[in-house]
């Protein structure tokens, strides 16, 4: 499993097993103070906290990449729907801090629970730390970090050939993002690269980029995850029509920072290009899609594969050109 697998992993398990809310929560029951009453807000407020905390247990425990860490966490037994639900009730049958500190058996089941969710917590930090920021590094300025995962289909290996690809297509795709935006001067660097099976790049520049990269990805597999891939080409033209960076090349056009013929080019460039990475492999790094088979893709990789960029390679006809016609957005 790589590093930014990992880390993005624990960031999830701390977020849907709501061990920040949990921790503030509870953290006045770590330390005695004179008695005090237990009202009825905290008691609801923990029923929802742990209701949700194990219902977010039962959804990562059935993910392939969290329900690995968690097992090798060895959470498991903490996490028991019948422990959970004793220290809840003595909780709620509780009115006053003194009972909470005299019943030992409570106690221990407590600070068992507690310090499992301070260790989730600050293993968190850590890896965030270590393993994300020091290697990623801060996006400074109107800089954002964009992470994209190339897969390795069959645990083989990623060929030369598809990594070239992914190098060469993503350069053009944020040459013509940048023109689309008017930025200029904008560079990009890979900042980072995560290898296992599949490969991770952490790829660095203007945050408004990164945003419309992000979204192309996030658009094009609304559209397409539950399609049939074999005539994928013919359904990209309708594809595109609901994509925002048409919307965003309009805009641009009738502000006339481009033309209409360029801006018909570039989106039909720009859709290619993410066509193109989508299938050489190229997946949203560790986001919600970064596991889809993309091996069932054979005739849209060889496509990729053998057609450079500067050629439509996923579409009938290029977009924002009706056959027989002239430029049309």
């Amino acid at each position: 499993m790589q590093t930014l697998h990992y880390t993005t992993a624990l960031k999830q398990i701390v977020r849907e097993l709501k061990v920040t809310e949990l921790l503030t929560l509870l953290r006045p029951f770590t330390m005695r103070t004179p008695n005090a009453p237990i009202d009825q807000t905290f008691k609801d407020q923990l029923s929802d906290l742990m209701f949700g905390s194990r219902a977010g247990y039962e959804r990562l425990i059935g993910d392939p990449i969290t329900g690995k860490v968690l097992q090798s966490l060895a959470i498991d037994n903490i996490y028991q729907t019948a422990r959970l639900g004793r220290l809840l009730s003595q909780f709620v049958g509780y009115v006053q801090t003194e009972q909470h500190w005299g019943d030992l058996n409570h106690l221990a089941e407590f600070f068992a629970f507690y310090e499992l969710l301070q260790s989730l917590a600050n293993l968190q930090n850590s890896c965030v730390t270590l393993l994300e920021t020091e290697k990623l590094g801060g996006a400074a300025g109107s800089d954002g970090i964009l992470e994209l995962q190339l897969l390795d289909y069959d645990g083989t290996g990623i060929e030369a050939a598809r990594l070239g690809q992914f190098v060469s297509t993503l350069t053009q795709l944020h040459t013509d993002l940048a023109r689309i935006l008017a930025i200029s001067g904008d560079r990009l660097r890979f900042v980072y690269f995560d290898s296992g099976s599949d490969l991770i790049a952490g790829i660095k520049c203007a945050a408004e980029i990164v945003d419309k990269i992000k979204t192309l990805f996030k658009e094009f597999w609304e559209r397409i995850v539950f399609r049939r891939y074999e005539d994928f080409g013919k359904k990209m033209d309708s594809i595109a029509k609901g994509l925002s960076i048409v919307g965003t090349i309009q805009e641009a056009v009738e502000r006339n920072t481009l033309s209409r013929e360029e801006g018909s080019v570039l989106r039909a460039r720009v859709l290619n290009e993410v066509g193109a990475l989508i299938g050489i492999g190229a997946t949203d790094g560790v986001g919600s899609f970064s596991r889809v088979d993309l091996a069932g893709w054979p005739s849209i990789r060889t496509k990729a594969l053998s057609r450079g960029t500067s050629s439509p390679q996923c579409f009938a006809a290029p977009l924002g050109f009706q056959r027989g016609g002239g430029p049309k957005l």
